[in-house]
């Protein structure tokens, strides 16, 4: 398997581990943690631990993942980028990822409109991240070592 395609499957699973994980999180919280006596304090590290805690799991597992195949530096930058920049997808998915649902609900009845949301979610997720990490990695591949000087010019 070409690096590229093994770096798009790694981010696919680690946007459908974030995805899984992003919803249990949000039905376990919703129903049990944020009470109408919670404090908004609480509340707020609640929800915040929400967001950071499958973000960072996702991070490490596709760095895990990614040392497989790829030096350890660029395995760490492609984490790091999916890390930082999951945010971003997250936020573009859930709302685009409605539409997708729409058109799926639309084309295959509404049985299958919450799948395809749900896939559509999953889908921009990866898509983004991959963009992101694969020029991490060429960042890495092209840039000199840290720590290192540079040579002379000729």
């Amino acid at each position: 398997m070409r690096p590229t395609l093994r770096l798009f499957v790694a981010v696919g699973e680690a946007a459908l581990l974030l995805t899984a994980v992003c919803f249990a999180v949000a039905l376990i919280v919703g129903k049990s943690f944020l009470t109408p006596v919670s404090s908004p304090a609480g509340k707020a590290l609640i929800v915040g631990l929400g967001l950071v805690l499958p973000i960072a799991t996702a991070s490490w597992w596709t760095f895990r993942r990614l040392l497989r195949y790829y030096s350890r530096p660029e395995a760490r930058a492609a984490a790091i980028t999916f890390g930082f920049f999951t945010p971003v997808p997250l936020a573009m998915g859930l709302v685009l990822g409605q539409m997708v649902g729409g058109y799926t609900g639309a084309l295959f009845g509404n049985r299958f409109a919450f799948a395809g949301a749900v896939a559509g979610l999953v889908l921009i997720i990866t898509l983004m991240s991959f963009i992101a990490s694969a020029f991490a990695i060429w960042l890495v591949r092209h840039s000199p070592p840290v720590g290192y000087p540079l040579p002379p010019p000729d």
